[in-house]
């Protein structure tokens, strides 16, 4: 199958594949959070790594230790960033057979469909909204319809936020937000 990527935020990815919209959720959707901190950690103990440094051969001390030591740390860090780096190249690259499906909006008949291409609403009565998240600064978004309600995309600030789904959505649903 020839699969488009329409948009990707937030532990969400929107694919189109002909007429249909693939909403599926993203694999490891802890990367982005991960990678921050990580990134911030590895730079605080880097700069302070070479502050002990070059401290420690300015004041003529024949081995700055406290130096050496965040130098390789940051520097291990580093290493830990680039895997996780090559590890988010391969998860941004799956295809919608290779994730969990949430939903598939058809166009062509107006309907929205479950993971197995089973009926659950008309695209006329499916809604999407924010939904108020405890755990991030960030909103949910929840695609609802008379028989049920799904949470799509948990906000992630580090991950986009849920604002490129919206857009996408947008585009592709009777009753936009």
């Amino acid at each position: 199958m020839n699969y488009k990527k329409l948009a990707q935020a937030s532990g969400c990815v929107i694919f189109e594949e002909s007429n249909k919209i693939y909403v599926v959720e993203q694999s490891r959707k802890w990367i982005a959070t991960f990678r921050y901190v990580l990134i911030l950690v590895t730079f605080i103990i880097g700069a302070n790594g070479i502050y002990s440094l070059i401290s420690g051969w300015m004041n003529h001390r024949s081995l700055p230790l406290f130096g050496i030591i965040f130098a390789s740390v940051a520097l291990f860090l580093g290493f830990i960033l680039f895997l996780i780096h090559r590890m988010k190249v391969k998860a941004d690259n799956l295809s919608p057979d290779e994730l969990n499906v949430f939903c598939i909006l058809d166009t062509d008949r107006g309907n929205l469909l479950g993971p197995q291409n089973t009926f659950l609403a008309p695209l006329s009565a499916v809604s999407f909204t924010k939904i108020f998240s405890f755990t991030s600064s960030s909103p949910d978004l929840a695609l609802s319809w008379p028989g049920g309600k799904i949470v799509i995309a948990k906000g992630n600030f580090f991950a986009g936020g849920i604002r490129p789904i919206v857009d996408v959505l947008n585009k592709h649903l009777v009753n936009p937000m």
